[in-house]
């Protein structure tokens, strides 16, 4: 089976289609200032937020959480980029958040459904939280 992909879970966790994947995961990792300013931005330039979008459906793409710094290595490199606005005010996504959230949605507690015991979800009888509980070493 393969695995799902950052979008697909994402839309899943959030109850929302597909279509809404991209508005939702910018109204989430745009920075405060960029959400505030964004119907003028975007009324002032169509294109101010294409990297963005551009962004944030190549990681909707991600299977896996080590894949995110490719992505995030070409959002910084990316030739609309540039600028004043976008570099200097932040008048785009934050990369920081963006990662937080795809972690989030990657490396999210396994559900537990109906008639399930928690051990059953947690692979080898590891504590609730899916971590093995460790003790001291004792010496004989």
């Amino acid at each position: 089976m393969k695995e799902k992909t950052f979008a697909v879970l994402y839309c899943e966790q959030h109850k929302i289609s597909l279509d809404e994947f991209t508005r939702s995961v910018l109204g989430e990792t745009l920075y405060p200032q960029a959400r505030f300013l964004a119907p003028i931005l975007t009324f002032l330039s169509k294109r101010h937020f294409a990297a963005d979008v551009e962004f944030a459906i190549s990681v909707g793409a991600l299977r896996r959480y080590r894949e995110y710094t490719i992505e995030s290595e070409g959002y910084a490199h990316h030739p609309e980029n540039l600028g004043f606005l976008r570099a200097t005010l932040n008048l785009r996504v934050s990369s920081r958040l963006m990662r937080r959230l795809v972690r989030k949605t990657l490396h999210s507690e396994p559900s537990v459904t109906e008639g399930e015991s928690v051990h059953a979800a947690v692979a080898f009888g590891g504590a609730a939280s899916g971590r093995a509980e460790v003790g001291p070493r004792t010496s004989r």
